[in-house]
């Protein structure tokens, strides 16, 4: 991996990761330290991005070509499920 391709991952990672904190909550909610929910965004993002890659293998869904670009809204589309997923995950183990 070089650095442009760590970059990628880091943006998909804060974009899937903020949006779905943004849908299912934070653990902070808004009393965190925005380098904590920061932080948050990007590791939920990241594991999100490799369950929804997982997810979408497992079921052999493809994303649509026009959604490809530098970064790929594909790409951020499956790392958002997947977050959702792991924020749901975490919220019902923490029960």
């Amino acid at each position: 991996m070089d650095t442009g391709e760590i970059i990628n991952l880091l943006v998909i990672g804060l974009i899937a990761g903020g949006l779905a904190a943004a849908i299912m909550g934070s653990p902070w909610g808004r009393r965190g330290k925005k380098a904590e929910r920061w932080l948050y965004y990007v590791i939920v993002g990241l594991l999100g991005a490799v369950v929804g890659q997982l997810l979408f293998s497992a079921l052999d869904i493809n994303m649509p070509d026009i959604l490809s670009a530098t970064i790929e809204v594909a790409d951020i589309v499956v790392a958002f499920i997947g977050a959702l997923i792991v924020i749901f995950l975490v919220g019902f183990l923490r029960r």
